[in-house]
């Protein structure tokens, strides 16, 4: 059975999905259906693991063949994780990994809008959502539909500079490719072209790169709330539909829940709420730049 031999560990909203899409276009890369699997969370996340049976995990690479020099999943919280990066050393220690990273402000704001179309956050708004994560008085309650509220600790998922540091306890320099979104965004062909050279990879002459994974907001709460847990008896209609049709998939709940979103242009940052959390993660920041020797100044202002 092939196994997985490179893991984009994150970190989320920093253009991962993207890099992964275009991954998978390449023919000499199989990339995991689902992407994000997070496996390697089960202990510290378990909520957040999808396969917490190895076994189970391994079967979504049974498609690799031999044409697929590069087997790969992108599970955006290994990064964030106390246990996923010790795992995957152990699991493999020869694997690659790739971290793309974002600015702190830019990220968490996005996070969150992601958080509250997805059923993770009942703060809609996000001033108040970062006051309850970042003050003294940290909130003691979150959404029943919250897997892991853990990924709302909106101080805390973005200190890349830390989670920099345990990935480089475990993984030598030369197996870890990073990734800034701002280069991403800007400088699409460049970037991907390095990332192919990192693993290895020949070029494929590609220019174009579509827009991926982009800000939505629900058309309709109501029915949004009934996709993401649908009730016993229509779960049961679905699965009797299947059993009629003889299929694995309907794909109507992702069609559905894909119809009731679309996209919006986010809103400005508050410049106060912006400040605070350039100063929560400022010192992150430092030491980030300080590891992959780049000039981060413009992340303090």
């Amino acid at each position: 059975m092939r196994k997985p031999n490179t893991f984009i560990v994150g970190a989320p909203k920093c253009g991962t999905t993207a890099m992964a899409a275009y991954l998978a276009d390449h023919p000499n890369v199989f990339m995991s259906s689902p992407k994000e699997p997070h496996h390697f969370v089960y202990e510290d996340m378990p909520n957040k693991s999808n396969f917490s049976s190895l076994t189970k995990y391994l079967e979504i690479f049974a498609g690799a063949n031999e044409n697929h020099s590069i087997i790969a999943e992108a599970s955006v919280w290994y990064l964030y994780s106390s246990d996923a990066i010790k795992k995957i050393a152990a699991f493999d220690p020869n694997a690659k990994i790739i971290a793309m990273l974002r600015r702190p402000d830019e990220m968490v704001y996005s996070m969150h809008s992601q958080a509250v179309v997805t059923f993770q956050e009942d703060i809609k708004d996000f001033t108040k959502a970062w006051e309850v994560s970042s003050g003294k008085d940290k909130r003691c309650s979150y959404a029943k539909t919250c897997k892991e509220p853990r990924l709302l600790q909106y101080d805390q998922i973005a200190k890349y500079g830390e989670q920099l540091t345990n990935v480089q306890n475990y993984f030598p320099d030369d197996q870890v490719h990073v990734v800034f979104y701002d280069d991403f965004k800007s400088s699409t062909i460049s970037e991907y072209s390095r990332v192919l050279d990192f693993l290895g990879l020949p070029a494929t002459g590609r220019t174009h790169f579509p827009k991926v994974n982009p800000n939505t907001e629900l058309r309709f709460k109501s029915l949004g709330a009934i996709l993401k847990n649908p009730p016993a008896i229509l779960m049961s209609v679905f699965s009797k539909v299947k059993g009629m049709l003889g299929i694995k998939k309907v794909g109507l709940r992702t069609r559905l829940t894909q119809v009731n979103q679309k996209k919006i242009m986010r809103r400005k940052l508050e410049n106060e709420t912006r400040q605070e959390i350039i100063d929560n993660y400022k010192e992150d920041i430092k030491l980030l730049a300080s590891i992959t020797n780049r000039d981060l100044a413009h992340w303090l202002i």
